[in-house]
Formats: structure tokens, C-alpha cells, sequence
């Protein structure tokens, strides 16, 4: 929002490549290759791209393919650039002469998600990144579910009662992955100031997902069946979102952290310094609600 240099996506550059890394790629509907334009870049030595090699892997890559855009063009994949894919690769991030073209390759979403981590960490080195300059806007059109990385299941991506996108409810039961819910963002300078999403309120719709979800006949009653019966009564079409008071503060105050603008913050231990919580609690108060601690059992 703030300094350009979107990325691209140049996947299919590699096709027919005999970089064997990226062409693996491009033959994944999986796969991706992003690109991103580094303005100037080609004015850093072999020691320099390595060492921007080495923090694109502390965001994330797994690798850093570099092409410096110099009177001799030169690349860590020196070999493998024809002069075809040299100028579709320039053309798709605007690339000229003294810049630099940057290249990670993933599955899409690790992909896309190092891709953002060095867009902006490029934009800071060149000094793109105005804190002067305030940047709003809304992100729409989250995907309803996405796999859980562990065990592959089905999981919302916000929470099972946001509404799906209207007239994509029959793919609860043909391919969940690709609907669309009903769910925003407000971002300031790409931070999330607040979220929030138009609730689900057809009891049938609300069933489906969440038998798409897993839950058993039983485990639906069990869970939600109040809510269920909730909705049969005839709930309205609701929504909401709810704002980072703290978030926007500490934009406000050009601060990077939201404990410079909390007059009591936690700490990563989360424990609040100033009160001294968490602390030990009376046995006596313990007794009053029946609770007991338990010492650890000591490790031999």
C-alpha cells in the first residue's frame, strides 16, 4: 500500500526451465515462484546477495534465487538464465537496468508467506516503508477453511459460525477448501488493527458445516445443540468486528510494540512486573474453591 513492488507470480517462466528446483515447481498445482523487484540491488557484491540469502532463510526460504540486472547480467543461477526468461522475469516485476530480480519457490502458502517477509524487508533497506504515512485498507475474501498442517483435517480459517460467501454454500459438501467467507480485516500498515465476519444464521447451513467439520450427529447435539435451536427461532443476519484500541496506539506513536503503549504490560513470560501476577495464591482461598496444588513429581 505504502511502496509498491508487488510481487509476482512467474511460475510458469519455469516450465519449460532446466532449473530443475523451480521447473519442479512449476509442474505442481502446488508449486510456486514468486518474484520481487529489489530497486538498485544489482550494485550489491556476491557478499551481499549471500548474506541476503541467509535472512530470507531466517524469514522463512529454504533458499534465495538472485538476478542482478548489471551491464553483465550476473545471478546465483548463472547458467540456467536464457535470455527469454531473463526479459519475462523483468517485464513481470517492472525490473530495469541497476535493479535486482529476487526468486523464492515453495508450496504456494510458505511460498506467498516468505515472498511478503522479504518484500518488506527490502522495503525497508531502501527505505520504502514511510512510518510518516498512514496506509488503510480492507482485506476480504479469506478462504472459509484451510488444512490443519498436522493432521490435515479441515479447520475454519476464522471460526465455524462466520457466514460463507453468498451463493457458495454448495461447496460445503464439492470442495470446501474453495469457498469463501464472509470475513474482513482492517489493516494499517500491515498491522491488523480489528476482524471480524457476518455470522452464520440458517440452523441448516450451520449444521452442514459442521458435520464438513467432522462432528458426529451426537457431537453436534452435544456442543451446539442450544445454539442450533438459538437460530430455528429466527436469528437476524448479524455480523461485527472488534478494534485493537492498543494496536492503533502504538501505530499512532511510530512504537513497534504494543507494551510501549499498555500501562501494564505482560511480558513474553507473560507476567505482569508492576503487580507481581502471576503469584502464589492462599492456601485459604484455595480451600474456598476446592482446589488443590499439585507439586510436580520430581525427575530422576
Amino acid at each position: 500500500m505504502r511502496f509498491g513492488l508487488e510481487l509476482a507470480n512467474v511460475t510458469d517462466a519455469f516450465a519449460d526451465s532446466e532449473f530443475t528446483l523451480f521447473r519442479s515447481l512449476a509442474e505442481s498445482p502446488t508449486g510456486r515462484v514468486m518474484a520481487l523487484r529489489y530497486p538498485g540491488g544489482a550494485a550489491l557484491s556476491r557478499r551481499d546477495f549471500d548474506a541476503l540469502t541467509e535472512t530470507a532463510k531466517l524469514l522463512g526460504a529454504k533458499g534465495l534465487v538472485w538476478i542482478a540486472l548489471a551491464d553483465e547480467t550476473r545471478s546465483s543461477i548463472q547458467r540456467f538464465i536464457t535470455q527469454p526468461l531473463l526479459a519475462n522475469l523483468a517485464h513481470r516485476v517492472e525490473a530495469e537496468k541497476g535493479d535486482a530480480i529476487l526468486l523464492v519457490g515453495d508450496q504456494r502458502d510458505d511460498a506467498l508467506t516468505v515472498a511478503g517477509r522479504l518484500r518488506n524487508e527490502i522495503g525497508d533497506r531502501i527505505g520504502a516503508r514511510d512510518p510518516e504515512r498512514f496506509a488503510f485498507c480492507w482485506v476480504l475474501d479469506f478462504p472459509w477453511c484451510e488444512k490443519d498442517p498436522e493432521t490435515g483435517e479441515i479447520a475454519p480459517a476464522h471460526h465455524p459460525f462466520t457466514a460463507p460467501k453468498p451463493g457458495q454454500e454448495h461447496l460445503i459438501e464439492s470442495d470446501p477448501l474453495a469457498m469463501r467467507a464472509q470475513h474482513y480485516d482492517m489493516v494499517l500498515n500491515g498491522y491488523e488493527l480489528g476482524s471480524g465476519s457476518i455470522r452464520n444464521h440458517d440452523p441448516v447451513l450451520q449444521h452442514k458445516i459442521f458435520e464438513m467439520l467432522g462432528l458426529s450427529q451426537e457431537e453436534i447435539e452435544a456442543r451446539f445443540g442450544f445454539f442450533i435451536d438459538a437460530l430455528r427461532y429466527g436469528a437476524p443476519p448479524h455480523g461485527g468486528m472488534a478494534l485493537g484500541i492498543d494496536r492503533i496506539a502504538m501505530l499512532a506513536c511510530h512504537e513497534t510494540s504494543i507494551r510501549d503503549v499498555i500501562a501494564f504490560p505482560k511480558n513474553q513470560a507473560a507476567r505482569d512486573l508492576m503487580m507481581d501476577a502471576p503469584s502464589a495464591v492462599p492456601q485459604k482461598s484455595l480451600r474456598e474453591l476446592g482446589l488443590a496444588i499439585k507439586e510436580p513429581a520430581p525427575k530422576r
